[in-house]
């Protein structure tokens, strides 16, 4: 879900104004979450929309899938997409990965240590252990009692990634890199300091998209509409 970077953040009533059709994130998770609430769905149903619930709401917490970048180089209707027409010279080793363009190293994590490991319990409950109880407070009282209230915390998930990118993804010195031409030097100087803030905020994203997932779950499940069998 590309948001201009000019627009002032996500909004159903102005989809054309932030660059979106309605077949947007918000409207796939949003749809996905009724489908998981309702009695009337069947498993095969449920165990769909489970699956693209989870991988959805995992990539609206990365900035570069709420934000695309619009200029001379990168025009109308692509932009460019999201990062991925930035290129990355030389490419960006980040853990077992190489990221040859701006989507792909924000895909990967921007290098930051452990995530790409991070696949078994005591490894995710050890990052989980690194929210702060502000962060785990503000998640715990988000209202997801309808599916209207779950609808508000996705439109918030998309607006926080969305204010992301535009202050932490595209930084003036990675727009000043890209205003004559398409590839960002990743020796410059400014590149390691980039490439530590993105790792900082890489790995925050990753801890509260789980975290967020894992209470609209729980939420759904206790309101009987998802069966834990």
């Amino acid at each position: 879900m590309d948001i201009s970077l000019y627009a002032p953040g996500y909004d159903d009533a102005k989809l054309d104004v932030c660059g979106l059709d309605s077949t947007n994130a918000v409207w796939a998770l949003t749809s996905a979450a009724a489908v998981l609430r309702s009695a009337k769905s069947d498993a095969g149903s449920r165990a769909l929309m489970l699956r693209l619930f989870v991988h959805i709401a995992g990539d609206l917490h990365q900035p570069l899938h709420a934000s695309t970048y619009y200029s001379t180089l990168f025009p109308a209707p692509r932009g460019d997409s999201g990062g991925n027409a930035i290129h990355l010279s030389p490419a960006v080793k980040t853990g077992k990965y190489t990221a040859a363009n701006l989507h792909s190293f924000w895909d990967d994590g921007c290098g930051a240590s452990g995530l790409g490991q991070a696949t078994d319990a005591a490894a995710i409950a050890a990052m989980a252990a690194e929210l702060d109880d502000k962060e785990v407070a503000v998640i715990a009282s988000t209202p997801l009692a309808t599916t209207a209230a779950v609808s508000a915390a996705i439109r918030g998930w998309a607006d926080e990634s969305f204010a992301y990118a535009s202050n932490t993804t595209y930084t003036p010195d990675l727009l000043a890199a890209v205003s004559a031409g398409t590839s960002v030097d990743t020796t410059a100087a400014w590149w390691a300091g980039y490439a530590a803030q993105a790792s900082a905020v890489a790995r925050q994203r990753v801890k509260l998209g789980g975290a967020r997932l894992a209470q609209v779950l729980n939420a759904i499940a206790h309101q009987h509409a998802l069966g834990l069998e």
